[in-house]
């Protein structure tokens, strides 16, 4: 399952749905506990990617955390780094 908006609910609603309150880590865990796997997306960022591998999310996916950055190909392997550490 692709979960969006998981960014924390005291977080804004992300650019890509701004009519969407996030979900934050509870949307991920519950899923999660429905047997569903999870990729996440929106509100992700490689700060936050650790949290959600934490949070059993199966991957992460971007837009925003891509598009405005100045390498997206690196931005793009420190939203991954945290699965390839567990590897």
């Amino acid at each position: 399952m692709v979960l969006n908006s998981i960014a924390p609910p005291t977080h804004p609603p992300t650019p890509t749905h701004p009519d969407r309150a996030p979900g934050g880590l509870a949307l991920i865990r519950g899923c999660l506990r429905a047997g569903l796997p999870v990729i996440a997306i929106g509100g992700v960022t490689p700060a936050r990617a650790a949290e959600l591998r934490d949070a059993a999310a199966w991957g992460v996916a971007g837009v925003s955390a891509l598009w405005h950055a100045a390498d997206p190909a690196a931005a793009a392997l420190l939203l991954l780094e945290p699965w390839s550490d567990a590897a």
